[in-house]
């Protein structure tokens, strides 16, 4: 709701909140200042502000697309984001396009350099070992405290999540196949009823955004991951801790070790040793 604050020529700060919102025209702006200095109560009005706000689901909107430029390589590791070019892209105001990139870089997508920009983030080979080490500690004891069987109502969700990810494998819309994906696994941990615990787990997974969509376009993978997804369905609805446990382990580093090769490959540098060479 806009807020206007003046001083009068006593010093006494005053505010008015409006009851209904406001449309910003010059008109209705006019009208108001009139209205104000009209009333006796406000003898001399000295200062008038009125602040509005960006709408969340604007500075949302530019960080999801950004983000899955980033992840879909739109935007290459170490390439620089200009401002200019987003506001000219995203016909939006500096100060939202700075918001989103400060919000990239909170995330993990983008690097900040003082009086330089922003960058796209390359993660190294070491840094994206410890992502996935931390990950699989996380959802391992998530595993482990979900309640088996799950409850009808989680399990029936991700179900239709998965409905909805099969359909888009089979469209190759690979952006809808991302974003479908984080929602089933959010609807896979949410199950642990552990929400500090989940809330750690879905910051790791979008440290790793960088490097999961690195295999969507090789033959066969999403199908892989389709198989997986059944699996996990199946053993929440089961009583075997150790096959989810296994399930959840088993589907994270395939993405990892791709990563790793390709940036070895990209760098010329030494391929560092893996724990083990499994399948996300």
């Amino acid at each position: 709701m806009p807020s206007f604050s003046w001083r009068t020529d006593r010093g006494t700060r005053n505010s008015l909140k409006l009851e209904r919102p406001v449309h910003i025209v010059n008109i209705n702006i006019n009208n108001l200042f009139d209205n104000l200095v009209a009333r006796p109560v406000f003898p001399a009005i000295i200062l008038f502000q009125m602040t509005v706000k960006t709408s969340p689901d604007v500075n949302g909107k530019i960080v999801r697309d950004l983000e899955e430029d980033i992840v879909f390589g739109v935007f290459h590791p170490k390439e620089r984001l200009t401002e200019e070019d987003l506001m000219a892209r995203f016909g939006l105001k500096r100060h939202v396009v700075r918001d989103a990139l400060s919000e990239l870089d909170s995330i993990g997508l983008v690097v900040r350099v003082p009086n330089r920009g922003a960058y796209v983030r390359e993660l190294t080979p070491e840094e994206v070992i410890e992502i996935y080490e931390v990950r699989e500690i996380l959802e391992v004891a998530a595993a482990m405290r979900t309640p088996l069987p799950a409850p009808k109502e989680v399990v029936d969700v991700m179900k239709k999540i998965q409905g909805q990810h099969s359909e888009a494998v089979e469209r190759h819309d690979l952006r809808r196949v991302f974003r479908l994906n984080i929602q089933f696994h959010r609807e896979q941990f949410l199950a642990c009823g552990n929400n500090k615990l989940v809330q750690s787990i879905l910051e790791y997974a979008q440290q790793a955004h960088l490097i999961r969509a690195i295999k969507y376009s090789e033959s066969g993978h999403l199908q892989k991951v389709e198989r997986d997804h059944r699996q996990i369905i199946k053993a929440m609805l089961g009583k075997k801790r150790d096959s989810l446990v296994e399930i959840v382990r088993s589907h994270l580093p395939e993405s990892r070790d791709a990563y790793v090769r390709a940036y070895t490959l990209r760098h010329g540098s030494r391929f560092p040793e893996l724990r083990d060479e499994t399948a996300d």
